[in-house]
């Protein structure tokens, strides 16, 4: 019998140590070995094969999408593990790709090229600090687990200081 797949989408979180960030590289350097991942050892205890998507730095929104375009993939007896991201991280249109952009973005940063100012960036992310960016998160969580017909598992590692996921 083929083993079931465990998908995981999310952020840096849910991204794990083979990644090609700095601070995963940094970690890996510092304890001399690739840790395992949640992912990792949730496969090894039942069995399961890993679909990682979690890309570190991705806003909800990317998440989102990702699992969009792969749905039709996802079987019914797999498992998906969304590790949802903070809700002031958003994205942008750069040229013809998105750009994710998030609160730990310093102001110099160049900007130029994306017809988006670094004073639009800071206002966005003071406006995005609200309850109903948490709210429109967990109404996707409530149309996911209506009309998923596979498990999906929902968490953050962000306190978002306001009512929703944690």
């Amino acid at each position: 019998m083929k083993p079931n797949n465990l998908w995981i989408l999310g952020d840096s979180f849910s991204e794990g140590f083979t990644s090609t960030n700095k601070w995963a590289q940094d970690y890996v350097d510092w304890k001399g070995y690739i840790p395992k991942s949640f992912g990792d050892i949730i496969c090894e205890e039942f069995g399961y094969n890993q679909k990682n998507l979690a890309v570190g730095g991705s806003d909800n929104y990317t998440i989102f999408e990702s699992l969009c375009k792969h749905i039709k993939v996802i079987n019914k007896d797999d498992v998906v593990i969304i590790g949802w991201s903070d809700i002031r991280r958003f994205r942008i249109v750069n040229y013809e790709r998105w750009l994710p952009l998030n609160f730990g973005m310093k102001k110099e940063l160049n900007f130029s090229g994306i017809n988006f100012s670094y004073d639009t960036f800071a206002e966005t992310i003071v406006n995005r600090d609200n309850q109903l960016f948490a709210d429109e998160v967990n109404n996707w969580i409530h149309l996911l687990n209506h009309l998923c017909k596979f498990k999906i598992i929902h968490w953050t590692p962000f306190e978002w200081k306001i009512d929703g996921l944690n």
